[in-house]
């Protein structure tokens, strides 16, 4: 089974989280699709902090 990277889960609760931030958007504005957006934004950071810690332990190894 192949490793699974941290920051592609992090981008895949990233998208998950956008896509119920915009249903819940689309059904009713309130405060909650907001949020969902929101944490999405958050998620998709983390994503690419997480990423560019990777990319620099792996030029590391390799070097």
């Amino acid at each position: 089974m192949s490793k699974i990277e941290t920051w592609m889960l992090w981008l895949f609760s990233a998208i998950c989280f956008l896509l119920a931030g915009i249903i819940r958007l689309k059904s009713e504005v309130d405060f909650t699709g907001i949020m969902f957006i929101i944490l999405a934004v958050s998620y998709i950071f983390l994503s690419v902090a997480n990423y560019k810690k990777d990319k620099k332990t792996n030029e590391k190894k390799s070097q």
